[in-house]
């Protein structure tokens, strides 16, 4: 039990690190996104050179575009959905990590069936499946603004290969993930027997 209190005090360290790098990164953007979405072609720089791959059952077609994004309108919409579906992300993030620290303070303390650790895993479930959704519904309307950020009218026109350019925005949720997140919500359910346990034992002493 000692080693398990040791690497929880470890873990809650990097933890404790991790929240205030998060904070003091999302806080630079924060302040830079406003003037990046009133004014996008000031910051059109940060997509000269972008690069977008597109999978097939047995591999992949890397698309390398250079040059300044074209669309003014489409580079507004991918600025907002970075800051959109980022603060999301930052807030399930912190949300998270402020449910682990909680569960390890209850193992520190030598407690590791309280009746509270249950119930915070089983929030961390909920978190954990709406971080899942948040990805690639973001990746969705990142794609949606991408596609339209470029003319690709001279590269059809000058290759008799090349018919039509388009970029479709699907939505795909991995299985492995919600099945991931149906574990630790039994998880939280073992914990919460094992506490009732405890708290019997507790009374019959």
């Amino acid at each position: 039990m000692e080693r398990i209190v040791k690497y929880a005090r470890r873990i809650d360290i990097g933890l404790m690190i991790s929240r205030r790098v998060m904070i003091v990164s999302f806080v630079i953007v924060a302040i830079m996104m406003p003037y990046a979405i009133l004014q996008p072609e000031a910051f059109a720089y940060l997509l000269e050179s972008t690069s977008r791959e597109i999978g097939f059952a047995s591999g992949s077609l890397k698309l390398t575009l250079t040059g300044l994004p074209t669309n003014a309108d489409s580079l507004r919409g991918v600025f907002i959905v970075l800051l959109v579906f980022g603060s999301a992300l930052f807030a399930a993030f912190l949300y998270i990590i402020k449910h682990l620290r909680a569960i390890l303070a209850q193992v520190k303390e030598m407690r590791p069936f309280s009746p509270d650790i249950a119930s915070r895993i089983r929030k961390l479930a909920v978190a954990f499946f709406t971080v899942s959704y948040l990805q690639p519904l973001s990746v969705v309307f990142f794609n949606y603004y991408f596609s339209s950020l470029y003319d690709f009218q001279p590269l059809i026109a000058s290759s008799d290969l090349i018919v039509d350019i388009s970029m479709n925005a699907e939505f795909n949720l991995d299985p492995m993930v919600i099945f991931a997140c149906f574990i630790v919500y039994l998880l939280s359910l073992v914990f919460e027997y094992g506490a009732q346990l405890q708290q019997a034992s507790d009374e019959t002493l």
